[in-house]
């Protein structure tokens, strides 16, 4: 095997390693918008909030520049992130007002 060979199958490991980390990461956030959404249900408040995700696009842009990258890659990531984020909070309220009916009904 020649050593560009080598190289090449270091940094795909090195690549591998980094994504195993990164989905860790999302089910980390995702954990978390779990817990922002029991919160949320509690108190009835809207599940999108503009603002905030606002301010977390303004600050996720101003991340990426600092670390070299393209904001508009950082932001089309987290449009997902958010959008997905977004549709687990309202499966969540259809889930529990479906139970909430049962146990009434």
């Amino acid at each position: 095997m020649s050593s560009s060979a080598s190289t090449l199958s270091d940094i795909r490991s090195r690549i591998d390693q980094l994504d195993q980390a990164i989905i860790e990461l999302l089910a980390r956030r995702q954990s978390a918008v779990d817990d922002i959404a029991a919160v949320k249900e509690e108190k009835n408040d809207d599940i999108r909030d503009p603002d905030r995700e606002c301010e977390l696009m303004d600050r996720l842009r101003d991340i990426a520049r600092d670390n070299d990258l393209a904001p508009g890659l950082v932001e089309d990531l987290y449009a997902s992130i958010i959008e997905h984020s977004v549709e687990r909070q309202k499966n969540r309220r259809t889930s529990s007002r479906s139970s909430h009916l049962r146990k009434v009904g």
